[in-house]
């Protein structure tokens, strides 16, 4: 592990994974250095990479428990708990505010295995009441030849990208990109996928795609009783990315 102010630097069979503490972002992914998961310059200025959306997913808790866009996972510092038995250990605590009546104390895992990355997420309310909760990873996808024509699950999904539309996807699922490079990816407790990428005055970035899994993309979600996390429960979920 190299360590370089907020950035922690590790490489393992063939992966190189680069964790940004500052937002518990993945900075970037390659394996065998080709890139999988990357830092963009978006065209509406700002710096897009890797991140939690984490205790809501969009603007769905903004109003009733005054939480930011895409929650505080992404802005938080996190904290680097070590490597136990292989899977590169982050946590970081998201504090009780006035609206939101309970803490998340959060954790993500990585492993870096022969032919597949996995990120879990276990997410433990450490507070006396229920809140709700939701959860997407915004991940950023290299697209070096464009987006156009990417298929998941056999479904071509350029219109949704454009549109920052969504699917259902299952515990399998294939992403086949238009270089021709497939990537199985396996996922647990998340049901959509969200599909984005910037765009500004009908201009759109193609160096990169979002397809983000979730657990639930829709408004009346969050607040209801499905959503809800007891005290003192925790919530699991991952993502396997498998080459």
């Amino acid at each position: 592990m190299k360590n370089a102010g907020n950035f922690l630097t590790f490489k393992k069979n063939n992966w190189e994974l680069v964790i940004n503490l500052q937002g518990g972002r993945i900075a970037y992914l390659n394996h065998k250095n080709k890139s999988i998961l990357g830092s963009f310059a978006r065209i509406d200025g700002k710096e897009g990479s890797s991140h939690l959306c984490l205790p809501n997913f969009g603007a769905e808790g903004e109003e009733r428990y005054g939480l930011p866009f895409h929650g505080y996972a992404r802005t938080n510092f996190w904290k680097y708990e070590g490597e136990e038995r292989g899977p590169i250990k982050i946590s970081s605590l998201i504090k009780s505010t006035g609206k939101y009546s309970s803490d998340l104390f959060v954790v993500q895992q990585f492993t870096l295995h022969d032919n597949y990355f996995q990120q879990e997420v276990t997410i433990t309310n450490q507070g006396k009441k229920a809140v709700p909760m939701n959860i997407g990873i915004h991940n950023y996808w290299n697209t070096i030849q464009g987006w156009e024509g990417l298929a998941i699950n056999g479904f071509k999904v350029a219109d949704l990208v454009k549109e920052n539309g969504f699917i259902n996807v299952g515990e399998k699922n294939t992403l086949v990109f238009p270089i021709g490079q497939v990537v199985q990816w396996e996922l647990s407790n998340l049901n959509r996928a969200v599909l984005w990428t910037c765009q500004k005055d009908g201009h759109y970035n193609i160096d990169f795609v979002c397809i983000e899994p979730v657990r639930e993309y829709a408004d009346s979600y969050f607040g209801s009783k499905k959503s809800l996390l007891a005290p003192k429960k925790s919530f699991s979920c991952s993502q396997k990315i498998i080459l």
